[in-house]
């Protein structure tokens, strides 16, 4: 690239005050001098601990951090969408708060960036995940997989979007699917796209935010309306094949 591209961090933070100055601190590491400009969007999704307070200490020490504070809980996939629409600069990606995800992994994914519309990661480690959430992280995958025609390692994981793209996707939902439903359209829609091995970390703070039953049910609808959408009601829309571009997988 001849042009360093310009990048929005969304990072969502539930009660995560053990662990989001650490996650800031990974950010800046990984972005190095990589980007022309950036921006840290933390939201403090109805944290009842210290995160809140903690997010506002380091956007005074910070003009490219901007904290948002959600009245109450709204769930991962809210923070992520309110997260791209507020979005500034060229590319946009979401780490998540809790730390889970080391330098060395976000760094891959910057230093894909620009070279497609999409950067989408999968975990090289699942197994150090309880092994109930390996199964349902397979299961959930195998079946996005066989419902859109497509052979992607992971569906759920941190991305970086060209902004314009991801901006024209029609919101269906703010819950756990969205980061799904997202990048089942572009990539049924043919922007082009390249998968990066990360590795995950065991979490030295709080607790997993794993799904609840309702956000289970939530899913399932989602998806099932996202089937209709794009093999029935929309399918002129979704006819282009996803463009794999080919970069070094780790």
């Amino acid at each position: 690239m001849d042009k360093k591209p310009s990048l929005s961090v969304i990072i969502p933070a539930l009660n995560e005050e053990g662990s989001l100055e650490s996650t800031v601190k990974a950010v800046y590491q990984a972005m190095g001098q990589r980007f022309s400009a950036h921006e840290i969007l933390i939201f403090d999704d109805g944290s009842t601990d210290a995160t809140g307070r903690i997010a506002e200490t380091l956007a005074a020490r910070d003009g490219n951090i901007k904290v948002i504070h959600n009245p109450r809980n709204m769930g991962f996939g809210y923070n992520i969408r309110a997260g791209i629409e507020r979005a500034r600069h060229e590319y946009v990606t979401m780490v998540p708060g809790d730390n889970e995800i080391p330098v060395g992994s976000i760094e891959q994914l910057f230093k894909h960036t620009g070279l497609a519309d999409l950067v989408v990661s999968y975990f090289t480690n699942q197994e150090i995940r309880p092994f109930h959430r390996q199964i349902v992280s397979y299961l959930y995958t195998t079946t996005l997989n066989l419902l859109f025609g497509l052979d992607m390692k992971y569906f759920n994981g941190p991305f970086v979007y060209r902004r314009t793209a991801v901006q024209r996707i029609p919101v269906t939902t703010g819950g756990f699917a969205y980061l799904s439903s997202n990048l089942v359209r572009m990539l049924k829609m043919g922007h082009s796209f390249m998968e990066v091995g990360v590795l995950l970390e065991e979490r030295k703070h709080g607790s997993s935010k794993a799904m609840t039953v309702f956000n289970s049910i939530v899913v399932v609808k989602t998806i099932f309306l996202l089937f209709l959408e794009i093999h029935v009601w929309e399918r002129g829309k979704f006819r282009n094949k996803p463009r794999r571009v080919m970069g070094q997988l780790t």
